[in-house]
């Protein structure tokens, strides 16, 4: 202020020319960006010329003080990894990936609205099986891999994802066709026709062929492959055999191991596998 006060008019032209600058720099940066105050989802990129610091906002959800908005995104990948878990990222690395998977199924989206809010994905096209998770809480707060409990779109029980991320394809697919059927969730509408087995002697599924309406969520996920992967795919909303091709090709890259079959539990507010336990 004092400068203000003392300097000459070109002066106080100048210095009002720099503070406005700055001022709608700051301003123009963060109404592009939605900066939140109170979810604190952003990182600091810098300082304008008045020397206030400059903010971007990061996907929701990931922030983590002193790590930046990527910090629990990436805690979550080295997490999963020690526990064995041999997860990827979309590109080379967590910053310019949009998703982590693995095992050719498994599949966990940086943006935590994808698939209505269920942005962990078990899909396995050779069973016609599919699941939708999100963590328990709504988002991955920095707990290690058998404490992540996640919740089911279709299943009225929570999951460790520790536990069941360590499945080969079948045995988790047929987890979840036992759980859809002892735990549904009222009124929840697969987004894939529900499979069943002809024979025990018979390892082959077959889909039982059923009419609905074209799912928005395909929809959405058809558009995404023909952007991503130019998958060529009509999204007329229905998960076809040219769909779950396109989505086992896109997720082709990594392996898969076998576990153990965990019991079920009968606690319907427990985590499969982990008997008695209340969440």
């Amino acid at each position: 202020m004092k400068k203000l006060i003392f300097a000459n008019d070109e002066e106080k032209k100048i210095i009002r020319h720099l503070h406005e600058s700055a001022k709608r720099r700051y301003l123009n940066l963060n109404e592009q960006v939605g900066f939140d105050a109170e979810t604190h989802n952003y990182g600091m990129i810098g300082k304008d010329a008045l020397g206030n610091d400059l903010f971007y906002k990061g996907p929701t959800g990931w922030n983590r003080d002193g790590d930046g908005p990527l910090g629990y995104w990436k805690i979550l990948f080295n997490v999963l990894t020690k526990h064995g878990i041999p997860v990827k990222w979309e590109n080379s690395n967590g910053d310019d990936s949009s998703f982590m998977y693995w095992n050719s199924s498994w599949i966990i989206y940086k943006d935590l609205t994808t698939n209505g809010g269920y942005p962990i994905l078990f899909t396995d096209s050779a069973t016609n099986v599919s699941a939708k998770f999100k963590f328990l809480g709504g988002k991955y707060a920095g707990q290690l891999a058998d404490k992540i409990i996640l919740d089911s779109e279709s299943i009225n029980l929570t999951f460790n994802l520790g536990l069941f991320g360590k499945y080969d394809n079948k045995t988790m697919s047929e987890q979840i066709i036992k759980y859809q059927k002892s735990h549904p969730i009222e009124g929840f509408e697969p987004s894939l026709s529900e499979p069943k087995l002809v024979k025990k002697s018979d390892p082959k599924l077959v889909q039982t062929k059923v009419k609905r309406p074209p799912n928005p969520s395909v929809i959405e996920l058809q558009k995404n492959l023909n952007a991503k992967f130019s998958s060529g795919l009509v999204p007329d909303g229905y998960l076809g055999r040219k769909t779950r091709k396109a989505i086992y090709d896109a997720l082709t890259k990594g392996t898969q191991q076998t576990t153990t079959a965990l019991e079920p539990v009968k606690d319907g507010t427990s985590t499969p596998g982990e008997v008695g336990t209340q969440i």
